[in-house]
């Protein structure tokens, strides 16, 4: 009974959890239609977080009761589940999502159409793949089934991803816990400081790029109105153009607004011949309005967080060596957002250095003065709402304080963890030699003869579901930080768009069952429900490529990847291997853009000088907005 409610309390908060995970990425534009599948498909991705630690220790200490034909019922309908979502809903609802289409059932019959070839593909290859096995590879295998053949297909593509998430989650997270401890050496800021000012420059790039391409889809928009007869095509256009004027206003704000457009050089190659204008041909152009309007929300999102953070940063050092920055004006990297234009013109005009505040990654005006204007006392709720922000200031850093300890505790126990994954995987070939920590501490604490049956499940389930959460973590992790360009993204503050919330959703699903897998090997244990029905499909279709593959080059991967990514190796094997010009223009991980030429010395330098210079006008920028919010009141 005690297994049953830790399991539904489990499920529901897993389910509240990853619901609140959901509407804090997917954008409001996304409709239920597509979101409901994509949570269910995240849902069940990570549901095995309750359900695989429940087979594990059942099948440790012999458990044999109706919940465990509750669990292998659920193996077989979740893996049902996922396969009908990865291959039949969720291309469905990606082509439906990249559609230029105007109308619900138009765009879900263009996703139909463009899906319907794919799906033959899949079908004739299966077909030719099942006929060279019987007839090439085993002709008397009387174990053979397509629904086998597609499972351990599947599982080569899940494994072959999973060894490079792997190798870079095992090593990211051990170190974004490391460098997340508040920083108190100068030195370290400035180096933290130099990165965001080179990502400043590197978006400043990536957003001439993105407005150039609307203002020419604005200039193409504009003249199709102009000579369009149909009402029915100039209303269409005209509401393409006002998405573009509304895109400008609310999200680019004062960055855009200084520049007009004007319908010069228009490239008409993408229409029709004879310049006829078609409803096919504004569908195309729908379709590119909805990448570049998603991708320059992205964009300003990735400029205003890159903004804050340089901020926040700027303010340290100001608060570690405040005297110098008013001695030195040209010392580099002192810029603090409380002093938000040239020092001799604000040392004389502000009262304190509280007057302009970044305490919430935001400049906020407080009762002080600002540039000789005294701002009004307002009334009781201002003053109430000023002593709560104060207040929650004061927690945020008591907290950083105690939190020293705690941070230290998490890196100690997230590097730990990653080199026992890393050593299991490097033994993993070797059949006799068990090395893996987990496997170890699960098998001792099952076979402690002086302790209650129910106390040994428990303790095993949650020393397999710790585990476990960590393995997910460092899977999925690359996922939200690995972003291109125009094509995928996940962003906070519901700044994902509907196609990266859909690959994002299907990445997860194909990947579910290959990591279950992979954990139990690494755990050693193999009579588990799970393996019982997931692992015999694999086993004699993978003896095709040979079985070292599934012990050996998996394993082998995942150890050098990580080698790769310990060593910081990842960005010039990247940038040397040309895969810059092959996939993208520029590529971001972990909150870098990196443009596509080769960096030097030299050219590192002046990137910061640039991003330095774009940080001090955006803080110029918002000291004249506050003052001029200041006189407004004064004049109140």
């Amino acid at each position: 009974m005690l297994v049953a409610v830790v399991g539904v309390l489990g499920s529901l908060t897993l389910s509240f959890f990853l619901w609140k995970c959901m509407n804090e990425i997917a954008s409001d534009d996304i409709s239920t239609f597509t979101l409901i599948p994509c949570y269910l498909g995240a849902l069940i991705s990570i549901s095995p977080i309750i359900i695989l630690p429940f087979d594990i220790a059942g099948s440790l200490l012999g458990y044999e009761n109706n919940y465990f034909s509750i669990v292998k019922f659920f193996w077989k309908l979740a893996y049902l589940v996922l396969f009908i979502l990865c291959w039949v809903i969720f291309p469905i609802l990606l082509e439906y999502e990249l559609s230029g289409d105007f109308e619900h059932k138009k765009k879900l019959k263009t996703s139909l159409e463009r899906n319907k070839n794919r799906w033959i593909t899949q079908i004739i290859i299966i077909a030719i793949t099942s006929i060279l096995y019987l007839t090439v590879f085993n002709l008397h295998d009387s174990k053979f089934s397509i629904s086998s053949m597609c499972i351990a297909v599947a599982h080569f593509w899940g494994m072959a991803q999973i060894t490079f998430l792997w190798g870079f989650g095992l090593v990211a997270i051990p170190l974004k816990i490391k460098n997340s401890r508040k920083l108190v050496n100068k030195n370290d800021i400035i180096k933290n400081l130099n990165r965001y000012y080179t990502i400043l420059h590197n978006l400043e790039d990536w957003k001439a790029i993105n407005h150039h391409e609307i203002k020419k889809l604005n200039d193409k928009l504009n003249y199709l109105y102009s000579i369009s007869n149909e009402e029915r095509k100039k209303t269409i256009i005209g509401k393409m153009i006002k998405t573009i004027n509304e895109s400008k206003t609310v999200l680019i704000k004062n960055n855009y607004l200084e520049e007009t457009y004007s319908s010069n050089n228009i490239d008409f190659k993408n229409l029709s011949e004879k310049n006829v204008l078609m409803i096919e041909d504004l569908i195309t152009l729908n379709r590119e309005l909805k990448l570049l309007v998603a991708e320059q929300r992205r964009i300003y999102h990735l400029w205003e967080s890159t903004l804050s953070n340089s901020w926040k940063l700027e303010n340290l050092i100001v608060n570690i060596e405040p005297h110098q920055y008013s001695k030195n004006e040209n010392s580099p990297l002192i810029f603090s957002s409380r002093a938000t234009t040239p020092v001799h013109i604000f040392n004389n005009s502000l009262e304190n250095d509280d007057s302009v505040s970044a305490r919430s990654n935001h400049l906020v005006i407080s009762n002080k003065r600002i540039n000789g204007i005294f701002l009004p006392n307002y009334n009781f709720r201002t003053k109430n709402a000023e002593l709560i922000k104060n207040i929650a200031y004061s927690l945020e850093k008591l907290f950083t304080i105690d939190n020293r300890h705690l941070n230290q505790l998490l890196y100690i126990f997230s590097l730990v963890n990653s080199i026992g994954i890393i050593s299991a995987e490097a033994t993993m070939y070797f059949p006799n030699l068990n090395i893996s920590l987990y496997s170890h501490i699960i098998r001792i604490c099952s076979r402690i003869k002086y302790m209650n049956n129910y106390i040994k499940f428990i303790l095993v389930y949650f020393i397999c579901q710790f585990l476990l959460i960590y393995v997910y973590v460092c899977t999925y992790w690359g996922l939200f930080y690995f972003k291109i360009p125009k094509k995928y993204g996940i962003y906070l503050n519901k700044q994902t768009d509907g196609p990266c919330i859909v690959f994002f959703s299907q990445f997860l699903c194909k990947l579910s069952t290959a990591l279950c897998f992979h954990y139990l090997s690494i755990l050693k244990i193999e009579e588990t429900e799970f393996g019982k029905f997931y692992g015999k499909q694999i086993k004699h279709f993978l003896d095709i490529f040979g079985k070292d593959f599934n012990i050996f080059f998996f394993p082998i991967i995942v150890v050098l990847v990580y080698a790769i990514n310990i060593f910081n190796l990842q960005g010039k094997l990247i940038r040397n291997s040309g895969i810059y010009y092959i996939f993208f223009e520029y590529y971001i991980f972990d909150d870098y853009v990196i443009g596509s030429n080769v960096e030097n010395e030299s050219s590192e330098n002046e990137k910061i000088s640039n991003g330095k210079r774009i940080s001090e006008v955006q803080k110029m920028k918002k000291a004249m907005e506050l003052n001029y919010c200041g006189e407004k009141m004064v004049q109140l």
